[in-house]
């Protein structure tokens, strides 16, 4: 079985109607160590609905 051993970011929208915020929390949980961050008002295409937002969390993610 395969492990995840680098830092994992897990970025979701809060109003995601595709997949449900439970998804996001389900995939950083499976994940040890991941990291969620939630991005209000947001749906499925939030790099593009919340582009500046999104850009500075994977900044600041790989600094």
């Amino acid at each position: 079985m395969a492990t995840i051993t680098q830092p994992v970011l897990v970025v979701h929208g809060r109003d995601d109607r595709l997949m449900p915020l439970e998804c996001g929390h389900w995939y950083a949980d499976a994940i040890p160590g991941a990291t969620l961050e939630i991005i209000d008002d947001a749906g499925h295409w939030l790099q593009i609905e919340h582009h500046d937002r999104f850009r500075d969390l994977v900044r600041e993610f790989l600094r």
